[in-house]
């Protein structure tokens, strides 16, 4: 399944989560309040793993090894073009 939910449609989600989760009667929507939606993400920082030669080491099919050292984080704000898409797929182990 793949779901695209546009930033209206996150809009008036969360809007519904404050008013009914949080037993706010806040509106941004009627009461002309300024807001900023902004998403925070975290990567990994890889490096690739070496042989004491300072040759990159490989996996059997030739893709170089690595590991993670690290992470770091990555911020942005999301504007009217924004979109979040969510892919899911059921498990094979849950449906047998």
């Amino acid at each position: 399944m793949h779901i695209k939910l546009g930033m209206y449609d996150l809009e008036k989600a969360l809007m519904k989560y404050i008013q009914e989760e949080m037993k706010s009667n806040l509106d941004w929507f009627k009461d002309s309040i300024y807001y900023e939606i902004n998403v925070e993400i975290q990567q990994p920082v890889e490096e690739q793993l070496k042989h004491k030669n300072g040759k990159v080491m490989k996996t059997e099919y030739g893709q170089p090894l690595s590991k993670v050292v690290g992470w770091e984080t990555k911020s942005f704000s999301l504007d009217d073009g924004s979109e979040i898409e969510i892919y899911l797929e059921r498990n094979a182990e849950v449906t047998s």
